[in-house]
């Protein structure tokens, strides 16, 4: 994948959602930061860019990334005219307080279940260390 590539996928996700802005996640990630011509051949070669919706809650963000999927997935009509695909992720938080813990999953929705048990078992998690924390 070309940088002008990950513009374009940018744009596009944001515009299927009505979003200003998303979260490059996954490997094309790095295309952000620098140039294609300054990467290993192997660091462009995925033809998927996964996009992290960016909302106030789980359940919108699971919303927008089936959104952009369905518009821009694999096997989509986008993908046959570009030559590369856009992935809506989800990643889970809990909110706390006056701030969000992240949870360290998260995926597509191929595997939207078992990473919604595992938000689960990790908010657990957290809050029993938070409280023998206080």
């Amino acid at each position: 994948m070309r940088r002008v590539q990950l513009e374009h996928a940018i744009r596009t996700a944001c515009q299927i959602i009505g979003h200003p802005a998303v979260i490059i996640v996954g490997s094309q990630a790095i295309l952000g930061s620098f140039g294609e011509g300054e990467l290993p051949v192997e660091a462009t070669m995925s033809v998927e860019v996964d996009v992290l919706p960016i909302a106030d809650s789980n359940t919108v963000i699971a919303e927008l990334a089936d959104l952009i999927e369905g518009v821009a997935g694999e096997w989509s009509p986008f993908e046959e005219m570009h030559g590369f695909s856009i992935a809506g992720y989800r990643v889970y938080y809990l909110p706390d307080g006056g701030r969000l813990v992240v949870l360290l999953c998260g995926g597509d929705k191929s595997t939207q279940q078992a990473d919604i048990s595992k938000a689960y078992q990790l908010a657990d998690q957290w809050r029993r260390k938070r409280d023998e924390d206080d």
